[in-house]
């Protein structure tokens, strides 16, 4: 089984602690990104954003690429 290898995004698509909006309409902060890698091939296998909810609560995941910044 060929697990992929992780690292954490140095470069996001918006600043880390911008306000964006995911795929499904929910609003939160930008926290980080984690890029999931095939071993063997080193392509790009899955993008995932972390965001925290304004005024807080659960972090929740969505892929990176789904992401809009919101005014």
């Amino acid at each position: 089984m060929n697990v992929p290898k992780a690292e954490w995004a140095t470069e996001l698509p918006f600043p880390s602690g911008a306000l964006v909006e995911d795929g499904q309409g929910r609003r939160g902060r930008l926290m980080a990104g984690l890029i999931e890698r095939d071993r063997d091939t080193d392509r790009i296998v899955r993008q995932t954003a972390f965001l925290r909810p304004i005024g807080g609560g659960h972090e929740w995941q969505t892929p990176l690429d789904q992401l809009r910044a919101v005014d």
